[in-house]
């Protein structure tokens, strides 16, 4: 962007929705850093220029690891990054530590965690998708999940709806929302 585009873009934009990452569950935290953690740096420094920004980051359930815990509420954390022993996870922990530390210095944001999202209700995805993979796999061998806070589907734009439907109400500024099943 030229300088008078940005200037613009920080003194019109009111609402961001961060949703920007690299989603990959192969790659370490060192490949993954450039995308989910300096894009995350990125966007707060707009968060923080111009006029004030509602911001809305997308994270994921991923933040907990293979959390050991039966049941996981939004005002749980991960302080102590246990259980994070993929690139994408550890990646996305970083950006939401960043996210909340801009909260306690002014930023009016939420943090939605969605677990897997699928292709959408009306069938669009890839047959790369992990989701659409996993899902065949599970039903190809008849196989059940017991890890309750990680394998919840939700498709795309329900989860979408859902994100914006809590994100418009200033009441939920300040929030972490788990965008999951159940």
């Amino acid at each position: 962007l030229s300088a008078e585009q940005w200037a613009t873009l920080c003194d019109e934009v009111d609402t961001i929705y961060h949703n920007g990452a690299l989603v990959n569950y192969l790659l370490d935290y060192e490949r993954m850093k450039p995308a989910n953690v300096s894009g995350t740096e990125e966007i707060l420094k707009f968060a923080f220029t111009g006029k004030p920004k509602y911001f809305n980051h997308i994270s994921t359930t991923f933040i907990f690891g293979w959390a050991l815990k039966d049941r996981l509420m939004e005002d749980d954390g991960n302080d102590a990054m246990e259980h994070l022993d993929f690139g994408y996870s550890q990646s996305k922990w970083v950006s939401e530590q960043m996210v909340k530390d801009a909260m306690s210095k002014g930023l009016a944001g939420r943090i939605f965690r969605p677990s897997l999202v699928t292709p959408s209700l009306q069938g669009g995805g890839e047959n790369f998708d992990i989701t659409i993979r996993l899902l065949l796999f599970m039903i190809t061998h008849g196989i059940g999940a017991s890890a309750k806070n990680q394998l919840s589907f939700m498709p795309a734009d329900v989860t979408a709806d859902n994100i914006v439907a809590i994100g418009n109400p200033p009441a939920s500024i300040g929030g972490n929302f788990h965008i999951v099943r159940d």
